[in-house]
């Protein structure tokens, strides 16, 4: 499965769960979700990765790996919201200027 495609299916299904105020989205203002904002959906993503490192805490792998997936679906559907469905190409032109950063691209850490 594509990037592509599970920004498809991660936004269907967020839609399908009732998580958007509206069923349709329109490109040129993207979907609006209940929390009103995409500050919120970020915030939500942080939870997620706030989990992760609860699960590292106790010694829980299985459900870190759970709450890692969990991230990747917030973020997918944001991204799907969004009308980002080219991540890819975003992904891979950043890995590219990543790539001819200096060292620690300049900072300490």
């Amino acid at each position: 499965m594509t990037l592509r495609q599970l920004i498809k299916n991660a936004h269907t299904n967020a839609h399908n769960k009732g998580f958007y105020k509206t069923r349709n989205c329109l490109k040129s203002i993207g979907c609006i979700p209940l929390s009103g904002n995409t500050t919120a959906q970020i915030m939500l993503v942080v939870t997620e990765l706030s989990e992760a490192v609860e699960a590292l805490r106790h010694d829980d792998i299985p459900n870190f790996q759970e709450e890692i997936a969990d991230t990747f679906i917030r973020l997918f559907d944001m991204c799907g919201a969004l009308g980002m469905e080219n991540l890819e190409e975003i992904i891979l032109r950043k890995m590219e200027i990543n790539a001819n950063r200096e060292e620690k691209h300049g900072k300490e850490f």
